[in-house]
């Protein structure tokens, strides 16, 4: 007999909006909450959250800044036992690492609260061309 698996994986939030000071050279964004669903009794999950570099483009000119992601486990229910496997990460556009990728996992059955932070990280923030600079933070389950 063959079981289905229920996956579900969901953003608590929409899009974010800031305004850069010029100064920082890390712009962090309110954590979003996800919430992950694993309604198996028999297999685990694992959840990859992934984000592109922050790209504006002006006309023919694309401008660039590189991303970074910071996941933590907010809270865990059932026997599902979530764990972080891969807590942070950044792209470094310069060296043609163009996306960054942060995972979780978690055994058997259950639910989770997991927090995604979202940064902006410029080497030389007084430089950066004004414009809406945009990444799309994209969310995975599967079965392990």
């Amino acid at each position: 007999m063959l079981l289905a698996q229920v996956f579900d994986l969901r953003s608590r939030s929409g899009d974010q909006h800031l305004t850069h000071d010029l100064q920082s050279t890390v712009l962090e964004f309110a954590e979003v909450r996800w919430d992950v669903l694993n309604a198996s009794q028999r297999d685990g999950a694992m959840v990859v959250l992934q984000a592109d570099v922050f790209e504006m483009v002006n006309g023919r000119s694309k401008f660039v800044q590189d991303t970074g992601l910071s996941l933590t486990i907010r809270n865990s229910a059932g026997r599902n036992n979530w764990q972080v496997i891969d807590g942070a990460a950044r792209t470094s556009y310069i060296n043609g690492r163009t996306s960054a990728t942060v995972s979780a996992s978690g055994r058997r059955n259950g639910h989770a609260s997991i927090g995604v932070v979202v940064s902006m990280i410029s080497s030389n923030p007084q430089q950066i061309i004004a414009g809406d600079y945009q990444t799309r933070l994209v969310g995975t389950i599967s079965a392990l």
